[in-house]
Protein backbone atom coordinates (compact mmCIF):
# COMPACT_ATOMS: atom_id res chain seq x y z
CA UNK A 1 0.00 0.00 0.00
CA UNK A 2 1.51 3.29 -0.08
CA UNK A 3 -0.09 6.22 1.49
CA UNK A 4 0.68 10.31 1.29
CA UNK A 5 0.43 12.66 4.28
CA UNK A 6 0.62 16.57 2.72
CA UNK A 7 4.01 17.15 0.94
CA UNK A 8 6.50 16.98 4.13
CA UNK A 9 5.65 13.34 5.02
CA UNK A 10 5.44 9.91 2.50
CA UNK A 11 4.80 6.69 3.79
CA UNK A 12 4.81 3.31 2.46
CA UNK A 13 4.38 -0.17 3.26
CA UNK A 14 3.63 -3.77 2.06
CA UNK A 15 2.76 -7.11 4.23
CA UNK A 16 4.41 -10.45 1.98
CA UNK A 17 3.99 -13.93 2.06
CA UNK A 18 6.56 -16.28 0.28
CA UNK A 19 6.34 -19.97 0.68
CA UNK A 20 9.65 -21.79 -0.69
CA UNK A 21 10.10 -25.45 -1.76
CA UNK A 22 13.55 -27.21 -2.45
CA UNK A 23 15.12 -24.08 -1.08
CA UNK A 24 18.87 -24.62 -1.51
CA UNK A 25 21.25 -23.22 1.57
CA UNK A 26 24.42 -23.08 1.97
CA UNK A 27 26.38 -25.01 4.82
CA UNK A 28 29.73 -26.16 5.51
CA UNK A 29 31.78 -29.34 5.29
CA UNK A 30 34.00 -31.23 7.64
CA UNK A 31 36.78 -29.63 5.56
CA UNK A 32 35.26 -26.01 6.16
CA UNK A 33 33.91 -25.76 2.90
CA UNK A 34 30.50 -24.23 2.05
CA UNK A 35 28.09 -26.64 -0.09
CA UNK A 36 24.35 -26.48 -1.13
CA UNK A 37 21.83 -28.69 -0.16
CA UNK A 38 18.09 -28.75 0.02
CA UNK A 39 16.10 -26.87 2.69
CA UNK A 40 13.12 -27.83 2.19
CA UNK A 41 9.50 -25.87 2.74
CA UNK A 42 10.22 -22.83 3.41
CA UNK A 43 8.25 -19.68 4.82
CA UNK A 44 9.20 -16.23 5.14
CA UNK A 45 6.77 -13.70 5.53
CA UNK A 46 7.16 -9.63 7.06
CA UNK A 47 6.70 -6.52 6.03
CA UNK A 48 8.27 -3.62 4.69
CA UNK A 49 8.12 0.15 4.80
CA UNK A 50 9.55 3.04 4.01
CA UNK A 51 9.23 6.94 5.16
CA UNK A 52 10.19 9.88 3.81
CA UNK A 53 10.45 13.35 5.80
CA UNK A 54 11.10 16.80 4.25
CA UNK A 55 11.42 19.39 6.71
CA UNK A 56 12.74 22.22 4.51
CA UNK A 57 13.75 22.84 1.00
CA UNK A 58 16.73 20.14 0.45
CA UNK A 59 16.72 18.48 3.59
CA UNK A 60 15.39 15.15 3.73
CA UNK A 61 15.18 12.17 6.05
CA UNK A 62 14.48 8.62 5.07
CA UNK A 63 14.43 5.91 6.64
CA UNK A 64 13.51 1.96 4.76
CA UNK A 65 13.40 -1.39 6.37
CA UNK A 66 11.91 -4.96 7.16
CA UNK A 67 10.93 -7.07 9.86
CA UNK A 68 9.90 -10.55 8.59
CA UNK A 69 9.93 -14.10 10.22
CA UNK A 70 12.52 -16.66 8.15
CA UNK A 71 11.91 -20.20 9.14
CA UNK A 72 11.93 -23.97 7.98
CA UNK A 73 8.72 -25.56 7.77
CA UNK A 74 9.99 -29.23 6.51
CA UNK A 75 13.84 -29.63 6.83
CA UNK A 76 16.11 -32.80 8.44
CA UNK A 77 19.75 -32.49 8.46
CA UNK A 78 21.90 -35.56 9.52
CA UNK A 79 19.31 -37.13 10.69
CA UNK A 80 17.85 -34.08 13.08
CA UNK A 81 14.55 -32.81 12.70
CA UNK A 82 14.24 -28.92 12.14
CA UNK A 83 11.20 -28.33 10.91
CA UNK A 84 9.04 -25.28 12.20
CA UNK A 85 12.13 -23.00 13.77
CA UNK A 86 13.82 -20.12 12.33
CA UNK A 87 16.43 -20.33 9.70
CA UNK A 88 20.19 -19.11 10.51
CA UNK A 89 21.90 -16.16 8.55
CA UNK A 90 18.48 -14.47 8.11
CA UNK A 91 17.80 -11.44 10.09
CA UNK A 92 14.44 -10.41 11.29
CA UNK A 93 15.07 -6.94 10.90
CA UNK A 94 16.98 -4.47 8.23
CA UNK A 95 17.02 -0.96 7.70
CA UNK A 96 18.87 2.18 6.38
CA UNK A 97 18.14 5.59 7.37
CA UNK A 98 19.75 8.24 5.52
CA UNK A 99 19.53 12.12 6.38
CA UNK A 100 20.46 14.39 2.71
CA UNK A 101 21.11 17.81 2.42
CA UNK A 102 21.43 19.01 -1.26
CA UNK A 103 21.50 22.51 -2.08
CA UNK A 104 22.06 24.20 -6.13
CA UNK A 105 23.35 27.94 -5.83
CA UNK A 106 23.18 27.83 -9.17
CA UNK A 107 22.90 26.38 -12.80
CA UNK A 108 26.30 25.39 -12.56
CA UNK A 109 27.43 24.84 -9.08
CA UNK A 110 25.47 22.37 -6.16
CA UNK A 111 26.57 20.12 -3.71
CA UNK A 112 24.87 17.55 -1.31
CA UNK A 113 25.72 15.74 1.80
CA UNK A 114 24.27 12.55 3.08
CA UNK A 115 24.67 10.78 6.70
CA UNK A 116 23.96 7.10 6.33
CA UNK A 117 23.13 4.43 9.20
CA UNK A 118 22.93 0.80 7.57
CA UNK A 119 21.78 -1.39 10.29
CA UNK A 120 21.22 -5.42 11.01
CA UNK A 121 19.62 -6.63 13.76
CA UNK A 122 20.11 -10.45 15.54
CA UNK A 123 19.91 -13.38 13.83
CA UNK A 124 20.67 -17.27 14.49
CA UNK A 125 23.84 -18.34 12.74
CA UNK A 126 23.29 -22.09 13.69
CA UNK A 127 20.10 -24.15 13.53
CA UNK A 128 17.73 -23.75 16.93
CA UNK A 129 19.23 -26.27 19.25
CA UNK A 130 22.34 -27.43 16.95
CA UNK A 131 24.86 -26.39 19.87
CA UNK A 132 25.72 -28.86 22.37
CA UNK A 133 26.72 -27.80 25.93
CA UNK A 134 28.87 -29.87 28.02
CA UNK A 135 25.82 -30.48 30.65
CA UNK A 136 23.81 -32.45 27.99
CA UNK A 137 21.60 -29.25 27.13
CA UNK A 138 21.10 -27.60 23.69
CA UNK A 139 21.73 -24.15 22.56
CA UNK A 140 21.45 -21.50 19.30
CA UNK A 141 24.47 -19.72 18.59
CA UNK A 142 23.74 -16.05 17.34
CA UNK A 143 25.21 -13.09 16.28
CA UNK A 144 23.95 -9.76 17.63
CA UNK A 145 23.87 -7.68 14.55
CA UNK A 146 25.42 -4.23 13.90
CA UNK A 147 25.38 -0.51 13.27
CA UNK A 148 27.63 1.03 10.94
CA UNK A 149 27.10 4.47 9.53
CA UNK A 150 28.77 6.36 6.58
CA UNK A 151 29.25 10.26 5.65
CA UNK A 152 28.95 10.69 1.93
CA UNK A 153 29.71 13.99 0.19
CA UNK A 154 29.00 15.14 -3.70
CA UNK A 155 30.12 18.75 -5.05
CA UNK A 156 29.83 19.63 -8.92
CA UNK A 157 30.37 22.40 -10.88
CA UNK A 158 29.82 22.63 -14.67
CA UNK A 159 30.49 19.02 -16.24
CA UNK A 160 32.64 17.97 -13.16
CA UNK A 161 31.71 16.30 -10.01
CA UNK A 162 33.74 15.82 -6.99
CA UNK A 163 32.82 12.86 -4.27
CA UNK A 164 34.23 11.99 -1.23
CA UNK A 165 32.76 8.80 0.97
CA UNK A 166 33.67 8.00 4.28
CA UNK A 167 32.55 4.23 5.50
CA UNK A 168 32.07 3.16 8.72
CA UNK A 169 33.18 5.82 10.21
CA UNK A 170 33.00 4.54 13.86
CA UNK A 171 35.11 1.98 13.18
CA UNK A 172 33.08 -0.76 13.72
CA UNK A 173 34.32 -4.09 14.14
CA UNK A 174 31.43 -6.17 12.23
CA UNK A 175 30.46 -9.45 10.72
CA UNK A 176 29.16 -9.03 6.64
CA UNK A 177 28.55 -12.49 7.54
CA UNK A 178 28.21 -15.15 10.35
CA UNK A 179 27.66 -18.54 10.45
CA UNK A 180 28.20 -21.09 13.33
CA UNK A 181 31.09 -23.97 12.28
CA UNK A 182 29.48 -27.30 14.07
CA UNK A 183 32.85 -28.87 13.28
CA UNK A 184 34.68 -26.73 15.26
CA UNK A 185 31.76 -25.53 17.59
CA UNK A 186 31.88 -21.67 17.32
CA UNK A 187 31.06 -18.86 15.11
CA UNK A 188 32.73 -18.11 11.63
CA UNK A 189 32.85 -14.79 10.83
CA UNK A 190 33.24 -12.89 7.57
CA UNK A 191 34.70 -9.65 8.59
CA UNK A 192 33.24 -6.12 7.77
CA UNK A 193 34.98 -3.47 5.80
CA UNK A 194 36.97 -1.41 8.18
CA UNK A 195 36.88 2.58 8.24
CA UNK A 196 37.50 3.57 4.83
CA UNK A 197 37.77 7.09 3.15
CA UNK A 198 37.64 7.57 -0.47
CA UNK A 199 37.67 10.40 -2.68
CA UNK A 200 37.17 10.38 -6.95
CA UNK A 201 36.43 13.05 -9.71
CA UNK A 202 34.18 12.46 -12.34
CA UNK A 203 33.81 14.62 -15.82
CA UNK A 204 30.57 14.44 -17.69
CA UNK A 205 30.60 14.90 -21.39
Amino acid sequence: GYYTIPSKLKLDAAIYLLEGKNTLITLRDENDNFFNTNAGVTRSYGVEYGISWFPIEGLSVTHNGSYAKHRYIEFFDGGVDYSDTDRETAPNLLGTSLITYRKNLNDNFGFSVTAEHELVGKYNTSFEGQVENEDGTTATETYDGHSVFNFRTTLHCKNIELWGHALNILDELYAARASFNRFRGENSYTIGNPRAFHVGIRYNF
